[in-house]
């Protein structure tokens, strides 16, 4: 199994996030093995998935996916009492809640006399607290485009398409600096009470085949650069 040499010792968040940007492909390979695997543990686990099911997608055995899960735990704590606090919510209303109020009413499946059915619909309770929250967001971050205008002629642009938690557009190179600007200040608004800052990762390119990738903060300077580059 691939989890113990990944694994087996321990690095800094620091440290793990310049394997990612490494100029060697084996450490950058390394590093994003790590980010896969911990990607697997954590959305699996969400939804429910126990050890048998977290070992098939970490391709390890129900042992070592279990200790991954336990670390898991371990570090957040916190996780598994707000699954709870959500599947009691939805079982008490009838219905799951995004931040925003959204609902998604499931109490044909909550109140199931079948358990294989009632546990679905917590797993589903708890899915569209996480999965409708990120969905609005992305939503709101396109509204906001659309009421800046990006897209109906202050600049010369288009909007391409959502791709999950990612936008995709096409602007004009002349253009390029501003509607970076504003469509990243769009990605990155303040979203229901949430106190954590939202962060966006910013790539461009002339194709999908290479972006360049300029990370999270950036300076206007940087993004003429990387289009000068490209250009």
């Amino acid at each position: 199994a691939a989890a113990p040499t990944l694994w087996g010792e321990r690095i800094t968040y620091e440290e793990f996030m310049a394997m990612r940007k490494s100029k060697d492909p084996a450490v950058a390979d390394r590093a994003n093995a790590l980010r896969g695997n911990a990607k697997t543990v954590n959305f699996a686990t969400q939804i429910g998935a126990m050890a048998p099911k977290v070992a098939i997608g970490l391709k390890s055995t129900e042992e070592e996916a279990q200790q991954f899960i336990d670390a898991k735990d371990k570090a957040f704590p916190r996780i598994n009492q707000w699954k709870e606090d959500a599947t009691q919510e939805a079982n008490d209303l009838g219905y799951a809640l995004t931040l925003l109020g959204a609902r998604r009413h499931l109490s044909a499946a909550l109140r199931h006399a079948e358990g294989n059915d009632a546990s679905r619909g917590e797993r589903q309770a708890i899915n569209y607290r996480i999965q409708g929250s990120a969905a609005e967001q992305s939503k709101l971050a396109m509204g906001s485009m659309w009421k800046r205008g990006l897209f109906t002629g202050k600049y010369d642009a288009r909007f391409i398409a959502p791709i999950h938690d990612e936008t995709v557009s096409s602007v004009h190179r002349k253009d390029a600096v501003k509607f970076i600007r504003e469509a990243h200040e769009c990605m990155v608004q303040k979203y229901a009470d949430m106190k954590i800052p939202m962060k966006s990762s910013l790539a461009i390119g002339r194709d999908f085949s290479c972006p360049i990738e300029i990370g999270t903060e950036f300076t206007d300077e940087q993004v003429q650069e990387a289009i000068d580059k490209l250009f």
